[in-house]
């Protein structure tokens, strides 16, 4: 039996009432890797039996901010039940994720579980063991027990494994003996991803209260110069203007755990206490590479604190890590993120207005250059996330949510700030439900944008959702441009080859041959082309002879001769080039004639919230 003063204490820091000692003990993990080179990491989990003759062990299917099935299952293997004691339980598995012990009525307090996870995967949400590196996310190789998903957990790490140079980032909880961590509940321990290497550079800060630590993981290529004069007021700024929006923090310690690789690789995860990434040790060799290698990517993981980690889908509260959370909200959580992202970087001066802008009119230009997004509505996007790695996919209807709801929160943002008279805007809008929801511990319901939405605003908002959220009509920019002193301007893209024949082509064969995808009613469709065909001449020429600039200049009336293989089959067919859908440029820029009220209301919507300042 734990001593009372320790369950008082841990029951106080997961935030549960104290209600007394249950017979039901917290789950203890043991981690363990004899053989790094083996990338095999070695599990014991010691938890109470659950009531009657059986108990049920599940592994997650899937992990927060991924929506798509994963199957950690696959890595796990050497499954053993055991009492304490030692005696061996039988044990059977009901689904791919779950496994079932008998234990009868055995009265022993405890079952051991031994297993082993194969971990060889590096990414921001996957585990990696090696000489070099030990690292885990709980939502990979921690089974659990669905009935005991509330309690604390304790992880127990190998003493004499970490040698007095290695060091430990991660946003659990140490205990004193510097080697074991508590986790308030399931969640928390899935939520923590944890690195332990000998080469973590780690700084700190103190930022309105609250202690923020840089784990830098790998060939950390900064000096402290670069860490004095851009790093820690940049990480400041960006916190500041972020926090703003909300009035507060929601914690007294965050982790950013940045992972630096060779090669090109960038991924991120959120978490509630912490953020993983991989990136390019490049990143960090000077200020400039920091400030846009690294902040853009940091601002839009640390705005998931409070959009998708807090103000969460009703889809995922709780999170039910063995069945899809289906929720047609992903636009709004990852696409109005990556919209919050590039706003508060332009308020915290880590971008110009000019950079500000420009990537707004490059988002709109990719949206609305393709095929899939005049089809697919943000909400559908979301909610078919996970059929996204079907091999049977149309691909003409593949589109990201990311896009699709930057894209929206923009126009979001516009029409709550001129639907309101300017009264409120989308940050009022995640306020709402940041009280309405979260405060109030529950998820947000799949209307609940669109109400709050309405609260603030009234019916415009309920026209505006049906339209542009869960329809696909054209958002009338210049309406809602105009009255910030802005215009939208659209024009040929001059640098267009094979997309101004609705072509989308993938080289083949040290670029002699040419695979196509084609798009839906286009002129290349038209002309009865198809997807897979391989083009290998265009007018008699072979293709390292034919200059794609050609297609640049094309005329309206020219005629293209296309020799192709289709099925092993030559082909030819002839395409007479009419201009009709000629891939377009959009971009954003003030408008010279906008009235001093228009330019007043732009000033407020681009003006520093943290600091005071532009």
């Amino acid at each position: 039996m734990k001593p009372l003063i320790y369950l008082i204490f841990w029951a106080s820091w997961a935030g549960l009432p104290w209600i007394g000692y249950s017979a039901v003990e917290p789950p203890t993990y043991t981690l363990t890797w004899p053989n790094p080179a083996s990338h095999t990491f070695e599990i014991e989990l010691e938890v109470s039996p659950e009531a009657g003759k059986e108990t049920r062990f599940c592994l997650p299917a899937w992990r927060p901010g991924r929506y798509i099935l994963q199957q950690y299952a696959a890595a796990l293997s050497d499954f053993q039940p055991t009492t304490l004691e030692g005696k061996t339980l039988t044990w059977f598995k009901a689904d791919v994720n779950t496994w079932v012990v008998r234990h009868g009525t055995d009265k022993s307090k405890k079952i051991k579980i031994k297993y082993k996870f194969y971990a060889n995967l590096l990414d921001a949400g996957s585990s990696c063991l090696t000489e070099d590196l030990i690292y885990f996310n709980g939502s990979n190789l921690f089974l659990y027990v669905p009935s005991q998903k509330q309690l604390t957990c304790t992880l127990k790490l190998p003493g004499k494994k970490l040698l007095p140079t290695q060091k430990i980032a991660t946003a659990l909880k140490s205990l004193p003996d510097s080697i074991s961590f508590l986790a308030r509940d399931y969640d928390d321990l899935a939520d923590s991803p944890t690195i332990i290497s000998q080469k973590i550079h780690t700084l700190s800060t103190q930022i309105l209260n609250t202690s923020f630590y840089l784990h830098f993981i790998g060939k950390y290529l900064g000096d402290t110069v670069i860490e004095k004069q851009f790093l820690i007021p940049a990480f400041q700024a960006l916190i500041q203007e972020q926090a703003a929006v909300f009035g507060s923090l929601p914690f007294q310690e965050y982790h950013f755990i940045y992972l630096l690789l060779p090669g090109q690789q960038r991924h991120a995860v959120e978490h509630s206490y912490s953020s993983c990434y991989t990136l390019p040790a490049e990143v960090t060799q000077s200020s400039n590479s920091l400030k846009y290698g690294l902040m853009g990517i940091t601002s839009h993981e640390f705005w998931h604190v409070w959009n998708v980690k807090r103000i969460r889908p009703e889809a995922l509260w709780p999170y039910n890590y063995q069945l899809e959370a289906y929720s047609g909200l992903h636009w709004f959580t990852e696409g109005v993120t990556t919209y919050m992202e590039e706003l508060t970087l332009c308020r915290a001066g880590l971008r110009t207005e000019k950079e500000f802008l420009r990537h707004l009119s490059e988002t709109i230009t990719t949206i609305e250059n393709q095929y899939a997004n005049h089809h697919i509505s943000c909400t559908q996007s979301s909610f078919d996330s996970w059929l996204a790695t079907s091999r049977i996919y149309n691909p003409h209807l593949r589109t990201s949510y990311y896009g699709l709801g930057e894209r929206a929160g923009l126009a979001l943002d516009l029409f709550l700030r001129q639907a309101s008279n300017y009264k409120f805007s989308i940050e009022d809008l995640f306020r709402l439900l940041y009280q309405e929801y979260y405060l109030k511990d529950k998820g947000v319901p799949e209307d609940g944008i669109r109400k709050a939405s309405y609260k603030l605003v009234g019916e415009s908002a309920n026209t505006f959702f049906d339209r542009y959220i869960d329809g696909t009509k054209n958002i009338p920019w210049d309406s809602l441009l105009s009255p910030m002193g802005m215009k939208i301007i659209s024009s040929l893209d001059t640098s267009a080859t094979w997309e101004k024949l609705g072509i989308s082509v993938q080289p083949e064969v040290g670029g002699e041959m040419l695979r196509v995808k084609v798009t839906p009613g286009s002129e290349a469709a038209r002309a009865g082309l198809s997807d897979e065909d391989v083009i290998f001449k265009v007018n008699g020429l072979r293709l390292k002879e034919w200059k794609d600039a050609q297609l640049r200049n094309l005329k309206v009336g020219d005629t293209l001769a296309l020799q192709f293989l289709r099925n092993r089959e030559v082909l030819e067919k002839r395409l007479i080039f009419e201009g009709n859908d000629p891939p377009l440029h959009f971009q954003i820029v003030l408008d010279t004639q906008a009235s001093a009220g228009s330019i007043e209301n732009k000033y407020l919507w681009l003006q520093s919230k943290g600091n005071g300042k532009k």
